[in-house]
């Protein structure tokens, strides 16, 4: 399997996503990384969207997620591409398979994109994104 490039605009915004997580979370941030289109190799500028998810290494209390969630907002404005689609999760969930959304944040929006913001993963019947049994 090769290397996906993507795009130097799309790469430097993942960049500045990161930071804002960083420096929310610190030490708490495992990682953030591409899925969606950019990770396949099909990311189509002008059309495509940036789908980002992170991990963190515990539960994200409330009053941070709402931050993490109004910054990730802003910083979609600048989206290079049609928008952002970020989650972030806990290492626990993402460590075994599981039923269930199980998300902390979760924010979509940016040029192109309808803005939304889930924070309570048991308020949303399927998540997209879910770890399933097997």
């Amino acid at each position: 399997m090769g290397w996906v490039v993507a795009p130097d605009d799309v790469v430097q915004f993942v960049q500045r996503t990161a930071l804002v997580l960083r420096a929310a979370l610190g030490n708490h941030l495992i990682g953030a990384y591409f899925v969606g289109s950019v990770a396949l190799g099909g990311y189509i500028a002008g059309e495509s969207d940036v789908d980002i998810l992170a991990v963190v290494d515990g539960p994200v209390p409330p009053d941070l997620k709402d931050r993490i969630a109004d910054r990730l907002l802003q910083l979609a404005t600048d989206c290079p591409a049609r928008g952002l689609e970020f989650t972030l999760y806990r290492r626990d969930v993402v460590e075994r398979l599981r039923e269930g959304a199980d998300f902390e944040v979760n924010v979509n929006g940016g040029p192109r994109m309808e803005r939304t913001v889930h924070l309570d993963a048991s308020a949303e019947p399927q998540f997209w994104l879910s770890w399933t049994e097997r």
